[in-house]
């Protein structure tokens, strides 16, 4: 019985022995010539055993296979990865894999996991069978220490449980001693936290840029700070309730006018901590102001709304500016694309004034008899001859107005270049019923200046057409433009122009030749900056004067004389 049984274990084991030292890699001589015995222990060994290469299990016992669920030969070629519970524990004993290197191997707790996702505790046990070759294979041993594991968790849960129930006895006495200390010092903290907080919404409160009311649960003001106080030009609460209470001082979004109380009144939310959003103008003479409000209904501590004003004059304004350059700059491109139809309307115009002017002087030659004795015809052919002279000279004004090339300076007849420029004005001049009067030497006098004829046009041309639009915003029925021609001393001619209006209402003064700005309600607020560049271009100056007799704006600018 004893042979049969050894002779049986001898022939289970042989097929493992020869699996384990091809596979495992291990060389038949370690075994000292007992691979079969020492194969058959390991095969029948209470304990899985196994040997891996590269974290590779190449041979498991049945031990092993049973203790995680697989067939004996699905562990083969496997990775070890499988087995482990979680990601991290195998990383962290891939980090200890170095210590297999010692005599004494690694050791380590760790769970592992079953075929079925079971997951079991073992004691884990590993060693490299060449300890000085770090390719050589290991033999891992691994142990069910589950039942231990929840006998420890069980016992450990009994002891926190004990320890707890201590605790918490040990607690409620020190807590029944401690109550009364712990209850005032947590009331004095409170205390002191109330207060510092008190202190930081005061500051904050008072010193906010925008402005805020605060009123109570029945509608009643209790709190304004000092920007809101600002706004209403008040330092008291008292004076503020007084200055809400001003008749149709507030413009609400639909142009109905209210006192501030009432439409603080209209916008309070109902329900708790909702929101509501309007804007205003809140006229608080001697100016007004634009507000964004925002009105919130506060949920505790008693009180009613709180209302934000923030003013947004500036914002407003600075929008309002911007729409009227974008509607300026749209309306420079209609007159750049009016220039070029000028000048096509120019040339397409000369032709037949030319053809006219030949035609009625060849009819008053051929007629040069009958007319003698007809004055009246006469007169007629040398009107529309003026008048034909008169628009051809109008459409040459025209071509060199909008003309783009740049010419040089020349010598400018005053007078010339002051009729082309009537000339071009006409129109407007009769249509805003604006007379011109003239104050300048006689035609000998008149000195020629050294300019670009065109430039020094268009600086007229502006200070006429900004006269013409500041009497025409203020209705004066008699409009009258002067317009001064002197020479002074040295090599210098100037220029004055003057109207009736209400002139320069902006201080200080000079402001008006900055860029943008303006007075009109339409306009880009460039030309007087234009025209002084051009000015100084010509080595001249052009800035504000008085002339006596004429209440409305008066500029004058200096040219150089020519041949002087």
């Amino acid at each position: 019985m004893t042979f049969s049984r050894t002779r049986a274990v001898k022939n289970r084991a042989t097929a493992p022995a020869t699996a384990l030292s091809e596979k495992a890699g291990v060389r038949p001589d370690l075994f000292g010539g007992h691979e079969v015995a020492f194969e058959a222990l390991v095969e029948n060994a209470l304990v899985g055993v196994g040997f891996h290469v590269g974290r590779t299990l190449v041979w498991a016992n049945q031990k092993m296979a049973e203790m995680l669920g697989y067939e004996q030969h699905e562990l083969i070629g496997v990775s070890v990865r499988l087995f482990y519970a979680s990601r991290k524990d195998y990383l962290e004993v891939g980090r200890e894999y170095q210590r297999l290197t010692s005599p004494q191997g690694y050791v380590h707790e760790r769970k592992l996991k079953r075929k079925n996702g079971e997951v079991i505790w073992c004691l884990i046990s590993g060693k490299r069978i060449n300890p000085t070759d770090s390719k050589s294979p290991s033999v891992w041993v691994l142990q069910d220490i589950t039942a231990r594991k929840l006998a420890e968790e069980a016992l450990t849960k009994v002891n926190e449980q004990l320890e707890q129930q201590v605790q918490a006895r040990t607690l409620k006495l020190q807590n029944l001693n401690r109550s009364l200390l712990e209850e005032v010092s947590m009331r004095r903290a409170m205390e002191l936290q109330l207060l510092v907080s008190r202190e930081k919404y005061q500051a904050i409160f008072r010193n906010l840029s925008v402005g805020i009311v605060v009123t109570d649960f029945s509608g009643r003001i209790v709190e304004v700070n000092r920007a809101m106080h600002a706004y209403a030009g008040t330092r008291e609460l008292a004076a503020f309730l007084d200055q809400i209470q001003v008749p149709e001082a507030v413009i609400q979004a639909d142009a109905t006018k209210v006192s501030l109380m009432a439409f603080l009144e209209r916008i309070a939310p109902s329900e708790p901590r909702s929101i509501s959003r309007a804007q205003i103008s809140w006229v608080v003479e001697p100016r007004s102001r634009d507000f964004s409000v925002v009105a919130s209904r506060l949920s505790s501590g008693g009180l009613g709304v709180a209302y934000i004003f923030e003013d947004i004059t500036e914002q407003k304004l600075a929008r309002e500016r911007e729409m009227e350059q974008r509607q300026s700059l749209a309306h420079g491109g209609r007159l750049a694309l009016m220039g070029q139809m000028a000048t096509t309307l120019a040339h397409e115009l000369g032709q037949p004034l030319n053809a006219s002017q030949s035609y009625l002087a060849s009819i008053r030659y051929r007629l040069k008899s009958e007319l003698s004795e007809r004055p009246d015809v006469l007169e007629a052919f040398e009107l529309a001859e003026r008048h034909l002279e008169q628009a051809g000279q109008i459409v040459r004004s025209v071509r060199s107005f909008v003309s783009l090339r740049q010419t040089p300076p020349t010598q400018v007849n005053m007078k010339e270049w002051l009729d082309r420029t009537l000339a071009l004005l006409a129109p407007r001049l009769r249509a805003s019923r604006t007379h011109v009067e003239l104050d300048i030497p006689k035609t000998r006098e008149l000195p020629w200046v050294r300019a670009n004829s065109v430039e020094i046009q268009q600086v007229l041309m502006n200070l006429m057409v900004n006269a013409m639009d500041a009497m025409q915003e203020v209705r004066i029925l008699d409009k009258a433009i002067l317009i001064r021609i002197r020479r002074e001393r040295g090599r210098r001619v100037c220029v004055t122009v003057a109207d009736n209006g209400p002139g320069v209402q902006v201080r200080p003064a000079s402001k008006v030749f900055d860029d943008y700005f303006t007075t009109k309600a339409r306009g880009l607020g460039m030309g007087l900056a234009i025209s002084r560049t051009i000015v100084e271009s010509h080595d001249g100056e052009l800035r504000l004067t008085r002339v006596k007799g004429w209440p409305g704006a008066a500029f004058r600018f200096t040219l150089c004389a020519e041949g002087v």
